[in-house]
């Protein structure tokens, strides 16, 4: 490794929040603490680390931040407060980026989506299924969630949501360990 990474590397881990999760960002003097949750998703589901164990403390770290509450998940598990040295001016804007909205801590269903699968790639079927079925505004693949109240917001009928859905549910309905999930709830969509 360079001279010059390996120090920022070594100022980073020791002054750092030590935790289970990936940062989400590194700069010279400031990294992101607030757990990117899809960065980590996708970090597993690529095979980072390679270490089956490690993967499953990442796992459980997200549990733990119950990152899937109301539903499949948020997109950071700590919300940036306006008060926070990482909060910027610009995620004011339209109202959209404040704690618990929009990329700061709301819920993306296509994101619960990676999540889904995730789980089933770390053997958790039954919680797969589950956070598979925990859906809201009567299936409407709305664009996003309030990321603790769980109230519907964006658009609704996201075809990239519903596309991430039906690739979870595939994951799910092809594996071998005789999932009870057959079809979704109140039969809102055929595959």
């Amino acid at each position: 490794m360079d001279r010059r990474a390996d120090l920022l590397a070594r100022y980073v881990l020791d002054a750092s929040m030590p935790g289970n999760t990936h940062l989400s960002f590194v700069n010279f003097s400031f990294w992101g603490e607030e757990v990117d949750v899809f960065g980590n998703i996708l970090a597993l589901l690529a095979g980072l680390p390679w270490n089956r164990a490690v993967a499953g403390r990442v796992v459980a770290a997200l549990r733990a931040l119950e990152v899937d509450r109301p539903y499949p998940v948020r997109a950071v598990g700590h919300p940036i407060e306006t008060d926070n040295p990482l909060w910027r001016r610009y995620m004011e804007r339209h109202r959209q980026n404040f704690p618990y909205q929009y990329h700061n801590g709301g819920i993306w269903p296509f994101i619960g989506g990676f999540w889904v699968i995730l789980l089933a790639r770390q053997g958790m079927d039954a919680e797969a299924g589950e956070a598979l079925t925990r859906r809201s505004n009567d299936w409407e693949f709305n664009e996003w969630f309030h990321g603790s109240s769980g109230a519907a917001l964006g658009m609704p009928r996201q075809s990239w949501n519903a596309a991430m859905f039906v690739l979870a549910y595939q994951t799910l309905r092809r594996r071998d360990a005789g999932l009870w999930l057959t079809t979704p709830p109140n039969d809102a969509i055929w595959i």
